[in-house]
């Protein structure tokens, strides 16, 4: 359908100030990049597929385009304390990951993450709470292909505490994300 029909939902939705984030994620498909183009619709980086080794990887902040919008993971992806972990890594992999983000320990890596969105040219910048608060994968949104147990985790009262809410003020400010 293509065009025909990303024009037809910009229609429907264009009273109520929606905007689309295309999923462009997974294997790259040429018409896929051609629609969002003639749309203008922003793609999709997730700062956990960066670290592939590819220093091109298109995941990497520094290769963001404007007209895209940065993640730290998706509801379907390990929390970044838990993606991070440094018992699930290459010790090649913690160390260009701590180079790139500019720590010295793999522990600093979620809160660099946030840092590394909020500076990059993306247009925005999207994180999951559980990310926010820094909580492990128990608190995974959504295994795929798993059943049950998913779609369950749920904020408590007073998690989001007051250093989080400063972090990611003086992250908006710094960077001009307002």
């Amino acid at each position: 359908p293509g065009k025909k029909l990303t024009d037809a939902i910009d229609e429907a939705i264009k009273d109520y100030g929606a905007k689309i984030i295309a999923e462009d994620l997974g294997v790259f498909v040429p018409a896929v990049q051609k629609l969002l183009e003639q749309t203008g619709y922003p793609g999709m980086k997730v700062i956990e597929f960066a670290f592939s080794g590819d220093r091109k990887n298109p995941h990497l902040p520094h290769c963001y385009v404007p007209n895209s919008v940065v993640y730290g993971g998706t509801h379907d992806n390990e929390t970044l304390a838990g993606y991070f972990r440094q018992d699930c890594r290459q010790w090649w992999e913690l160390q260009y990951i701590c180079d790139y983000l500019g720590v010295s320990h793999i522990a600093e890596v979620p809160d660099r993450v946030f840092r590394a969105a909020y500076g990059s040219v993306a247009s925005a910048a999207i994180f999951q709470m559980q990310d926010v608060i820094g909580l492990d994968n128990s608190a995974r949104m959504n295994t795929p292909g798993s059943f049950g147990g998913n779609w369950c985790w749920r904020m408590l009262p007073g998690q989001f505490r007051e250093d989080r809410v400063e972090y990611l003020a003086k992250l908006t400010d710094i960077f001009g994300r307002i």
